[in-house]
């Protein structure tokens, strides 16, 4: 009789302490696609934030030739 109520206890404590598992599974995942896309988001901005300040770089230091400053031209006016 233990032995059929020891058995019946641990198969429901199986079944109910599998059933939220999905649920968990399925909100880390859009845990990790929110994260990506924020990171991907980020980049971007970083990249945005990047190109302006070489270029300052490149202008203040002499090294910029015609055809660089046409280059930066063209880009600064594409990404407005």
């Amino acid at each position: 009789m233990k032995k059929g109520l020891l058995g019946l206890l641990v198969v429901a404590l199986t079944v109910v302490g599998c059933q939220s598992y999905d649920d968990q599974f399925d909100e880390l995942n859009s845990k990790i696609i929110t994260l990506s896309t924020s990171i991907s988001e980020l980049d971007g901005i970083q990249t945005t934030v990047t190109t302006p300040a070489f270029h300052l770089t490149t202008i203040t230091s002499g090294k910029a030739t015609a055809v660089d400053l046409k280059k930066m031209l063209a880009e600064v006016s594409r990404t407005q």
